[in-house]
């Protein structure tokens, strides 16, 4: 599809916006606490909802691939270590309505079926 007729492969309609980096669950500062910077409880529910994300895709991936890499095992880890630690914070309560919040987010992510090969 173009944006002009009879031109190549079509051009973006807009300008790209710069993406934010990602964390990087395996980074060696992922282990660091940040010292002198008290989070807020809506700090830690917002990382709570990135770090079940991050699970619920590792997951995802695994299924729909088949298989599950070191990488995959280390980041599952990092991630459920995560998500317990902000659970002890905010509570049990409010770390499901983050899971829940997370499955949303990674379903439309992926897609129906994608979701469903972790499901079944």
């Amino acid at each position: 599809m173009t944006n002009q007729p009879g031109r190549g492969a079509a051009a973006p309609l807009h300008k790209a916006t710069p993406k934010m980096k990602l964390l990087d669950p395996l980074s060696p500062r992922s282990a660091e606490p940040a010292r002198g910077y008290p989070l807020t409880k809506e700090e830690l529910r917002v990382l709570a909802v990135h770090w079940a994300a991050v699970y619920f895709e590792t997951r995802v991936a695994c299924c729909v691939l088949g298989q599950t890499g070191s990488t995959d095992l280390r980041i599952l880890e990092n991630s459920t270590l995560r998500t317990a630690l902000i659970a002890e914070n905010i509570g049990e309560q409010a770390m499901e309505t983050a899971r829940r919040e997370a499955i949303k987010l990674v379903r439309e992510k992926v897609g129906e079926e994608a979701w469903s090969a972790l499901t079944k």
